[in-house]
């Protein structure tokens, strides 16, 4: 499996004082019934136990469903909270210098709503994935985590 480049967003966000945020992000596709869907920019949240899609998203691809649920952030109240399902999905990281990883199956949360970002998490997906990252000197990759490249 070849080493996927990642990148940085950077911005700063008025709401909190004009302080930069920083994310860790990564072009992504999913499998459709019949090839795969266009690329897409998705966050790599090492805090997060499960990969979250849009509905626009999720609308299109295939998928196994695994149940009704309910995910909450940082915060438990339940104004704070999504339901959805959980599902089976796969999909590949790519980048735009066409590596791509091997084909993944990861547990998401498909989402009833357009208004949150592809997110990545743990289960199913960065547990099986090597992700290192400099900010200092704007490297990142990710790749299996038995391959022996590094930055």
């Amino acid at each position: 499996m070849a080493s996927v480049k990642l990148f940085f967003e950077t911005f700063t966000d008025s709401d909190i004082s004009e302080h930069k945020i920083i994310r860790l992000k990564s072009g992504i596709q999913f499998k459709m019934k019949d090839g795969w869907t266009q690329p897409f920019s998705a966050i790599i949240d090492t805090g997060a136990h499960t990969s979250v899609i849009p509905l626009s998203i999720w609308k299109e691809i295939a998928y196994t469903k695994q149940g009704k649920h309910k995910i909450f952030g940082l915060s438990k109240k339940e104004e704070c909270s999504l339901i959805g399902e959980l599902a089976q999905v796969s999909l590949i990281l790519i980048d735009d210098e066409a590596s791509q990883t091997k084909e993944l199956n990861a547990i998401a949360f498909l989402a009833e709503t357009d208004q949150i970002p592809v997110i990545l998490g743990f289960k199913g997906l960065l547990e099986h994935l090597r992700v290192a990252f400099d900010y200092q000197n704007e490297l990142a990759y990710a790749d299996d985590k038995h391959s022996q490249s590094g930055i």
